[in-house]
């Protein structure tokens, strides 16, 4: 893999609705990750970014492994044993995955993509939130399955669960509502 192709791969996954994309190839391990910008537990749209790639990031090998997530985690670009970087660009208007509506004080936690949803983290362990359950922002409400890939639901505000819709085990679409949570 070249300069060239780690730039066009960036740019490929920057208009792609993808949040994360892991590349490996012999010693070379690129991840690319993109984060939604909040503001008051709203989430806009994927930022985009600019990309800024050193020589040394070259590497070329013959068995390559790329894996996908549409889970939504930090910005951040990171290759071990290699340069290459991404830097935040600006948010752009549409509600994004995992958004959250503004209704007075409460806001509908939705989901970030279609998968199983998971209240505990195994089958036979206490739920990570129950009705009336204190959150801070970024706690795990919840757990999405999708394609063999476990995701985290991360809370969007400080507040207080009012009401689970999603039962635990059951399919959700992306963007159904999965809990209500009270803002404090």
């Amino acid at each position: 893999m070249n300069v060239k192709d780690i730039c066009r791969l960036m740019e490929s996954f920057e208009k792609s609705g993808l949040a994360e994309l892991k590349y490996q190839s012999w010693n070379t391990t690129l991840e690319l990750k993109k984060n939604c910008v909040s503001s008051a537990c709203t989430v806009s749209g994927p930022a985009g970014a600019k990309a800024g790639v050193s020589q040394n990031a070259v590497s070329d090998g013959s068995s390559d492994n790329v894996t996908a997530d549409r889970a939504s985690g930090s910005d951040a670009a990171a290759v071990s044993d290699n340069e290459v970087s991404k830097e935040d660009g600006s948010a752009v208007g549409n509600e994004g995955p995992g958004s959250e509506e503004k209704k007075d004080d409460i806001r509908e936690v939705t989901s970030p993509l279609a998968g199983v949803f998971y209240r505990a983290p195994e089958p036979d362990a206490e739920p990570f939130v129950k009705e009336g359950s204190r959150i801070r922002k970024g706690d795990t409400i919840g757990l999405i399955e999708a394609m063999k890939m476990i995701s985290e639901v991360p809370a969007p505000c400080d507040g207080t669960v009012t009401e689970i819709l999603a039962e635990n085990g059951k399919f959700a679409e992306f963007k159904s509502v999965l809990l209500r949570v009270s803002v404090s």
